[in-house]
């Protein structure tokens, strides 16, 4: 399984909400580094014309005016695509998760455990599989409880691959 990541995920000076937290990519990928299993793959930001594909030009003009937001939106964007590009190389069959780690038992949520996350990884390859789908990717959303975010986040890859 391959991780789609770029050093400056870990900037924190684009926003001041949860996904910018210092610290919070970073426990993410010691966790993975140190499993050593997964392959990192440098995404390019997206381009102009694969941002007005979701969003409108209004809206691009409001992220635009501020650089720092704008430049991680587009980094950000780009290893959405990278990692939806790596899953299609091989099979045009599909399965795409966004993967919430905001509903950990110690995050905002308070409902799931590290194993719950493994499992939701395991049910999403089982149903992947039933479904005839060979490959799936899945993007990061949330979760703010740093302490666990990295395991969480490996235990889900666990089940997932």
């Amino acid at each position: 399984m391959k991780i789609v990541f770029h050093e400056n995920f870990n900037r924190t000076d684009y926003a001041s909400d949860g996904a910018s937290a210092r610290g919070r990519m970073e426990s993410i990928m010691k966790v993975l580094v140190e499993e050593g299993r997964y392959e990192v793959v440098l995404p390019d930001p997206a381009s102009s014309r694969d941002i007005s594909r979701a969003h409108s030009k209004t809206h691009i003009a409001s992220i635009a005016k501020d650089t720092k937001l704008f430049e991680m939106a587009l980094l950000a964007a780009g290893g959405a695509i990278s990692a939806s590009e790596i899953a299609f190389k091989e099979d045009v069959d599909i399965v795409a998760v966004s993967a919430g780690f905001d509903s950990y038992k110690e995050d905002v949520g308070k409902k799931l455990t590290t194993f719950d996350f493994y499992l939701i990884g395991r049910l999403m390859k089982k149903f992947a599989k039933r479904m005839g789908h060979k490959r799936r990717f899945a993007i990061l959303e949330d979760g703010y409880y740093l302490p666990d975010l990295g395991k969480n986040v490996l235990a889900f890859c666990q089940g997932f691959e």
